[in-house]
């Protein structure tokens, strides 16, 4: 399944072109229209869960200005780059352990570089906000989420203008601790999509991106391809659009 927002005649994204291609592989129900009323999911055959807001005020109630904003200060921010030979950080708020980062406090990270098997993980304070900027990242997990918000108050995970940036999961699940985490993005806490480049999420055995929160997109264009839900949110999933 898959859907393009940009190419629907009265729809245009906000900010910068959001378009969300989707699909659906292996063993997910396609007859599933709707989720259970406390989550929304994208599966195969089924967007309705979805909230697109397309109205300024239910807008302004659906989305925060920082959910829109796709800016960062790179002098300030912390870089993290993946190579070949492991994963390096230019600030102790982010602990490095082979291919493995884990960002511990507040602040901006820029992501760039490879890894055939390596993994970001937030989990910090759960006031903190934190903005992950990928760069031309390509971050692929063997085991787990290459993305996995542990905790946090909320995660803004925004493409860099004109690159080509990858999450990917490939393997069986093995779980670390007490949450299942069955995606190549999981997040416990609210996530939020935006940027000007381009973002390929892919799941071999589980599913796309899952907020336990809310999960949003507001700006950017997202290649989701996975054997379960493409998009899951246990509160919501808010997808940012303008009618023209």
């Amino acid at each position: 399944m898959s859907f393009n927002l940009k190419s629907k005649g009265k729809f245009a994204a906000l900010l910068a072109a959001l378009i969300i291609s989707v699909s659906v592989t292996g063993c997910a129900n396609t007859d599933e229209k709707t989720s259970s009323t406390n989550s929304s999911t994208v599966t195969k055959d089924s967007v309705s869960t979805a909230s697109i807001a397309s109205d300024k005020s239910l807008d302004s109630d659906m989305f925060t200005d920082r959910d829109k904003e796709v800016g960062y200060d790179e002098s300030s921010a912390v870089m993290v780059a993946f190579s070949s030979s492991g994963a390096t950080a230019s600030s102790d708020s982010v602990s490095v352990s082979g291919s493995k980062v884990t960002i511990k406090s507040e602040g901006t990270y820029i992501v760039t570089g490879t890894t055939s098997d390596g993994q970001i993980i937030v989990d910090a304070d759960n006031k903190t906000k934190v903005q992950i900027v990928l760069k031309n990242a390509s971050v692929t997990c063997k085991s787990s989420a290459a993305l996995y918000v542990k905790q946090a108050d909320k995660v803004f995970v925004t493409t860099a203008k004109d690159t080509e940036n990858t999450l990917a999961s490939t393997g069986d699940y093995v779980q670390t601790d007490d949450n299942n985490v069955d995606a190549a993005v999981f997040a416990k806490d609210d996530i939020t999509f935006n940027g000007e480049g381009k973002l390929t999420v892919t799941s071999e055995k589980g599913h796309g991106i899952v907020s336990k929160d809310d999960l949003k997109l507001t700006s950017g264009e997202y290649n989701i391809t996975a054997a379960s839900h493409a998009l899951s949110g246990k509160n919501s999933i808010r997808i940012a659009v303008l009618i023209l």
